[in-house]
């Protein structure tokens, strides 16, 4: 049986920083990571660059360390990759509603070169 590891390595720019403190006095950090990548267009057949963007979360120091740097710094992450989910009221209907997302939750980082 192959043992599996929750270790993910992105490698992009740093978008939408915000460092946030809780309730309870924790520092969390969220933004997302845009990550290049190319594709042949189907109908051209010529090469076109396109973005995904990812999630990250940090807590503590690092979220404080994360959230000093500006909006598109080259940076690379590692850390684990999650899935949370929560139950919602509708607004406008009022039927709970479960709420789903993914993001990947650094614990280390390391600025690149631009």
């Amino acid at each position: 049986m192959v043992e599996g590891k929750n270790q993910v390595v992105l490698q992009g720019i740093l978008r939408f920083p915000e460092t946030k403190e809780t309730a309870n006095g924790n520092n969390r950090f969220q933004g997302k990571i845009a990550v290049p990548f190319t594709y042949k267009d189907k109908e051209s057949g010529e090469a076109k660059q396109g973005s995904s963007y990812i999630k990250i979360s940090a807590w503590g120091d690092l979220a404080l360390e994360l959230g000093s740097f500006p909006e598109g710094t080259p940076i690379r992450v590692d850390g684990t990759y999650n899935e949370r989910s929560y139950e919602s009221n509708c607004k406008s209907c009022g039927e709970a509603q479960k709420r789903s997302w993914t993001d990947v939750s650094v614990h280390n980082y390391s600025l690149l070169e631009e």
